[in-house]
């Protein structure tokens, strides 16, 4: 017999008869798809598990999946079948005997996992797959428990998978349990829903009890808490990508330090990601992310750093991070996409859409949350080209915000055309040279710089000005040196690169145009010699330096401006670690804040210096904000941008607009836009400015929000922000007495957070007062054809708030809320509005625009002392308005209506008794002139409606009585003392009510007091004859006042005094 015919004679006693032919309902199945199984009993009631296949399944495919599904293997045979016009692989299995009745409980479902994990897997091949075996789990629920393992291993790394997974095996029951409470959560067919739920949470909770383990307890009560605080999930749309929504704040459990209001988590078997929101509405970048491991710690941190930099713009901070579980040279172009498309459209599972201003609630997913129907992404590290793509999924979905969605794209603003971040950022960092009298747009300046022309950020940054000297600059492969540039050619030559992009890096850079002695390098070089030009730059003697070097010798370098338009951590301050920093791309080159010689830093690149950097560098005297004050003009204007979609798309939707008219409007609205943002970030470095010399003059208002904002807003910590108990409040106060610029930038973003959200939290946003505000975000001609739809916007609330919040805290300062603790919630509401309507009446936001147009015209000390007084001027009525009048006293219609009145009483003063200020045609030498007289202005037109008096008549009046009674002069005075304690400040402000009093108590008596046919200036002048022994006492006191060199405050409370006795006498 030959050898093979012996084998197949001892097949045949192997294979049993039915083994030979395939069954009909596996033929069914295998035209229609590539594999099938079936487990068998024989007739001793053996069980076996056959495989069938167009393809041979290797031996290492099968074992470790049977293994992981917890079936014990005795045997194995494989064979052939013919099938068709080719084969059918047969593997059959036998099974241990005893799991014969688990194997007949569970069988549908092994099936199921067999051919998804070896036809389509969606699920790691893991031990987790014996659950299906011991519980019935289905593939579907398999990849649930794989998500939210993955998803409470990213909110508690150290509970790593595999731990999880063992934990979760060990207690299978209730592992199952927890699946059943998820279904009976959010299954949309489900009955009687409530109690069954409560039943189950129950049962849970007695299952848990037992348990005696910490970790093995901890790791099952968290994976409750998740589901238990879940509040939607897309599970039953049955999409490969699974998502769901956790108010994660609520988990008890593990959860350390700020947590978002909102989260999302998406997973797939090769896509993991989460987003995470501050708020209902909020606006933050999506990236890819390579930090497989603990990618949720990366977007939880730039979340709350978007969160601050949201304070200018109407949404709180939001951030998206996904990774993908492939090697990255296998990621295509094209895969990329399918994969963030994935991410998008679960996440959008997870939100509301709306239709002509109703909420529309997708009736298969069940809620446990508010509407939440305001949903927008942006682009970010490794999604900038994705924008496009973000809102064909928005659209195809019809989603209402359409490709407002993401902000950006084809029909949005382009950020690089318009040189909005590069333009903002130099606008910020331009206070400084204001400060120095400096015009970089007329006088030359040196500057140092990391990027290159073909960068949006920098490479627009250095086109700005013709003037700008580029002595160096570092991109993340090369190096330029020009030791002395002519500025026209340089500007020239980096114009010319930066329109050949992306040919724009520095080896395109023409060397013929670089002055003697410089050149182009590599980075990465071991050796560059160096020649005497560069030498001379250097302030070296060495003849040659490796890149590295090359790059550190540049940041030394001594010049007026360091612009960061790059990607990396370049500084750090002197104590920090490398390893504190991160970002090991740059930790060759990195070199401390105190080594820095520039004279000022623009970051128009985020995270190029880390916080303490920034601080050490600003102590020492440089001049620094944030990266999220100088950059924020990018996220501003895809903030216009969306809200100003939102309207158009309303209207394109009533058909008062064609798609063609939507477009060309919005792009038409480009320019204002841009000229609305660049105003921001000349307003926001100003109020640094500001509150710079406020902190020099007094700390204690300061320190006091400081303690506010720790208690009031979990998002601001000292420790994170790197802020010092008050008695060390001198680490972060520089060497000329004030607190230093970046931490002045972050308590401004946090104060304007904290109006904001208690602007959001009342009433006055319903005013038809508000609605001032809300038109003067959009830029006028846009606000005056569209008014009625804007009134209409679904953020109108949003946009008002966050308006009213830069507007007062811009122009106060920070210490605008010191006070809340002290007047309480209402109160602080109704100061609010009382500067509001004291800025609208007084008219002074026209006359700000005209002292900042004085820029490099006058002195900036000069400037700041003009704003100083006119905020002086404002606060002093809101405290008046505060301690006199009701609530509904402090109503806008009534006291606004006096505002032209008050401008005439204004224009109708001789132009003799105005003093020049400025030039002779500015009206801030008018509005100046009667700027001390308007602290009683509110206090004019109450006494005006309270004896039926004409308003001119009071007001004039009142000018009468400051002038002749020298209220001005005391209450400067009084202003200018320096209180040394608590005691003299509580006498400071008895004083100051003690003149209040004064003036509307004499007004109020020279009122009755007046005869028939006596003017109001006539009745005044015989008052104070009849009043002549006081008034006189009253004069040679104030002659006695003005004499001392320093004015103690016994003697201004003395001269007070005079002038309260005189009020309170009658006239003979």
């Amino acid at each position: 017999m030959e050898l093979d015919q012996r084998y197949a004679n001892a097949c045949l006693q192997i294979l049993r008869d039915d083994d030979l032919t395939l069954p009909e309902d596996i033929v069914r199945y295998l035209q229609k798809k590539p594999f099938a199984a079936e487990i068998i009993t024989d007739k001793d009631g053996v069980p076996y598990l056959k495989l069938y296949g167009r393809q041979h399944f290797l031996l290492s495919q099968i074992v470790p999946l049977l293994k992981n599904i917890g079936l014990t293997v005795h045997s194995e045979i494989s064979y052939e079948i013919p099938f068709e016009t080719s084969k059918i692989y047969v593997s059959r299995y036998r099974i241990a005997n005893e799991q014969l009745e688990d194997i007949n409980h569970t069988q549908r479902n092994i099936l199921e996992l067999l051919e998804t994990m070896l036809c389509n897997p969606t699920l790691p091949n893991t031990a987790l797959l014996q659950l299906t075996l011991l519980e019935n789990i289905s593939p579907r629920e398999l990849e649930l428990l794989v998500a939210l393992i993955a998803y409470e291993n990213q909110l508690v790394p150290a509970f790593n998978e595999m731990t999880m997974t063992n934990i979760l095996i060990k207690h299978h029951s209730i592992t199952k349990s927890l699946l059943d409470y998820f279904n009976i959560k959010f299954n949309p067919s489900i009955k009687y829903r409530k109690r069954e739920m409560d039943r189950q949470e129950e049962k849970i909770e007695n299952m848990l009890h037992p348990i005696t383990h910490i970790t093995e307890d901890q790791v099952i009560r968290m994976l409750f808490e998740i589901i238990q605080q879940m509040v939607r999930t897309n599970y039953f749309l049955e999409k490969s990508a699974i998502s769901f929504k956790v108010h994660t704040y609520k988990i008890k459990s593990k959860m350390a330090g700020i947590q978002p209001r909102i989260e999302s988590f998406v997973h797939h078997y090769n896509l993991s990601g989460v987003h995470l929101r501050m708020g209902s509405v909020s606006r933050g970048g999506i990236r890819w992310s390579d930090r497989f491991e603990d990618f949720r710690i990366e977007v939880r941190s730039l979340m709350l750093t978007q969160e601050g930099k949201n304070a200018i713009i109407i949404p709180s901070g939001a951030k998206g991070g996904f990774i993908i579980r492939l090697p990255k040279e296998e990621i295509t172009k094209d895969k990329f996409k399918y994969f963030y498309e994935l991410y998008i459209d679960a996440l959008l599972d997870l939100v509301d859409n709306q239709e002509d201003e109703k909420c529309i609630v997708n009736p298969k997913i069940v809620r446990y949350d508010e509407d939440d129907t305001y949903f927008v992404v942006a682009a970010d590290k490794g999604t900038a080209h994705m924008s496009d793509t973000a809102n064909a999924i928005a659209l195809r979905r019809g989603f209402w915000l359409g490709d407002a969605f993401a902000s950006g794209g084809s029909n949005g603003y382009n950020h690089k055309e318009l040189g909005i971040t590069a333009k903002g950022a130099l606008r910020s960092v331009e206070r400084f040279f204001i400060e120095e009298g400096i015009n970089f747009y007329e006088t030359p300046i040196t500057v140092i710089g990391i990027g290159s022309m073909n960068g949006d950020v920098f490479g627009n940054a250095m086109l700005q000005s013709r003037y700008f000297k580029l002595v160096a600059a570092v991109s993340h492969s090369e190096i330029f040196i020009d030791p002395d540039p002519d500025p026209e050619i340089a500007y020239n030559e980096r114009k010319r690169l930066f329109e050949a992009s992306p040919k724009g890096g520095w080896r395109y850079y023409d060397i013929s145009k670089i002055s003697e002695g410089g050149g182009v390098f590599n980075r990465n070089d071991k050796e560059i010699p160096l020649s005497t030009q560069i030498q001379k730059l250097f302030k070296t003697t060495r003849q040659s330096m490796s890149g590295e070097e090359m790059v550190q010798a540049i940041l030394k370098l001594k010049v007026d401006m360091f612009f960061n338009g790059g990607v990396g951590t370049y500084v750090k301050a002197s104590w920090e670690s490398n390893l504190d920093v991160g970002d090991k791309a740059n930790e060759n080159v990195r070199i401390d804040a105190s080594e820095l010689k520039a004279r000022t830093v623009c970051e128009g690149g985020n995270l190029g210096f880390t916080l303490p950097a920034r601080i050490e560098y600003a102590k020492q005297g440089g001049f620094i904000n944030l990266d999220a004050i100088d950059n924020s003009a990018g996220v501003n204007t895809s903030d216009h941008e969306v809200n100003l979609k939102i309207t158009l798309a309303s209207l394109t939707r009533k058909g008062q607009l064609d798609e063609k008219s939507r477009l060309d409007t919005l792009q038409h609205q480009a320019e204002m836009v841009t000229k609305r943002v660049l105003w921001t970030n000349y307003h926001q470095s100003l109020a640094i400015s500001l509150d710079y010399r406020r902190s020099q003059n007094n700390i204690e208002p300061f320190l006091k929000v400081i303690s506010l904002l720790e208690r009031k807003l979990p998002v601001f910590s000292r420790k994170r922000f790197h802020i010092p108990k008050d008695e060390k409040i001198s680490d972060i106060i520089d060497e000329n007495g004030g607190l230093v610029r970046p931490i002045l930038g972050t308590l401004l973003s946090y104060a304007k957070i904290f109006v904001k959200q208690h602007l959001l939290d009342s009433n006055i946003l319903e005013d038809a007062f508000a609605q001032e505000y809300l038109l003067k975000y959009f830029p006028k001609s846009f606000a005056t054809i569209y008014e009625d739809e804007i009134l209409r916007h679904p953020l109108k609330r949003e946009i008002s708030a966050t308006v009213m919040a830069n507007r007062i805290i811009n122009s106060t300062g920070i210490t605008f809320i010191s006070d809340f603790e002290d007047l309480g919630e209402d109160r602080f509401l109704s100061k609010i509005k009382s500067y509001l309507i004291c800025n609208q009446l007084f008219g002074t936001n026209d006359i700000r625009y005209e002292i900042y147009r004085q820029d490099y015209k006058i002195s900036s000390s000069k400037q700041y002392d003009l704003l100083f007084e006119i905020e002086t001027t404002i606060l002093f009525s809101v405290d008046w308005m505060m301690r006199h009048l009701l609530t509904d006293q402090i109503h806008a219609p009534t006291l606004l209506r006096y505002k032209n009145e008050l401008s005439s009483l204004m224009d109708a003063t001789s132009e003799d008794e105005i003093v020049q200020i400025v030039d002779k045609d500015s009206p801030i030498n008018r509005f100046f002139y009667h700027l001390p007289y308007m602290k009683f202005t509110i206090a004019a037109i109450i006494l005006h409606e309270k004896n039926h008096r004409r308003f001119d008549e009071t007001a004039k009046l009142m000018h009468a009585i400051i002038k002749e009674l020298h209220i001005n002069e005391i209450l400067e005075s009084l202003e200018n003392f320096r209180s040394k304690n608590e005691e003299e400040e509580t006498i400071k402000k008895q004083l100051k009510e003690f003149i209040e009093f004064s003036v509307t108590s004499l007004s109020e008596k020279v009122i009755h007091y007046q005869r028939k046919d006596e003017t109001m200036e006539e009745a005044l002048k015989s008052y104070l004859q009849d009043c002549e022994e006081r008034y006189q006492a009253l004069q040679d006191s104030f002659e006695k006042f003005l004499h001392p060199d320093e004015q103690k405050l016994e003697d201004i409370a003395i001269l007070v005094n005079t002038l309260v006795q005189m009020t309170l006498e009658n006239p003979i």
